[in-house]
């Protein structure tokens, strides 16, 4: 398994977690500064995804077979 593979599974245990954080802060009545850093680093872990897809996307090989 690569690094980039290793680095996309923690991007998504991470997500994971920040979206238990998002529903548990979801209540009006919760510190907004919370809901918003949540909402922040949502965003972030959003655009770190889309690098790591877009690198997987020009590193990754065809798959060469025999009757090509």
């Amino acid at each position: 398994m690569t690094v980039v593979h290793q680095i996309r599974g923690r991007l998504h245990a991470a997500r994971l977690h920040l979206t238990f954080l998002e529903r548990a802060f979801a209540k009006p009545s919760d510190d907004p500064e919370i809901v918003e850093a949540v909402k922040a680093a949502v965003q972030e872990l959003r655009a770190l995804e889309v690098l790591v897809l877009e690198h997987l996307a020009l590193t990754v090989k065809p798959p060469t077979g025999a009757g090509s």
